[in-house]
């Protein structure tokens, strides 16, 4: 509040027994003890008031900040999303067609020619048995 030094007191106590009498002086005294203690009371709920709405303006404004980061934040994963699911459609796509198009040449293909693939993977996995079946009988020779 003010500040009052000892000297100060006492010239204002030395007045007051002056003015007030040595009878009337500890009952004046206590009364304003009394409103002075109020008066500190009051100033330090104000204070404490005021410092409590301070506090609470910054847990409003570190709210509206943390609301703000959250919604970056919610933007950006939803953007990332979108590129990611954009990117698998366009890769599924594309082998979708790649595929469509093996597909449709391999249909276009003349039918003899599928069975002449057929004769000499039939060949090829005769000549490996015969084979295997060859040095079969040999390692038992041996």
């Amino acid at each position: 509040m003010f500040d009052a030094g000892f000297l100060e007191m006492l010239v204002i106590g030395v007045i007051a027994l002056v003015i007030v009498g040595p009878e009337r002086l500890p009952e004046i005294a206590r009364k304003v003890g009394g409103w002075l203690g109020k008066a500190r009371a009051l100033v330090n709920t104000t204070k404490a008031d005021i410092e409590r709405e301070l506090r609470t303006d910054e847990m409003r404004n570190m709210l509206i900040m943390q609301e703000e980061k959250i919604r970056d934040l919610q933007t950006s994963v939803e953007n990332t999303v979108n590129t990611a699911s954009q990117q698998l459609k366009e890769r599924v796509n594309d082998e979708i067609s790649e595929t469509e198009a093996l597909l449709k040449a391999k249909s276009e293909q003349p039918p003899s020619q599928h069975s002449v693939d057929l004769d000499e993977s039939e060949h090829s996995e005769k000549n490996t048995a015969d084979m295997s079946k060859k040095h079969g009988k040999e390692a038992a020779d041996k």
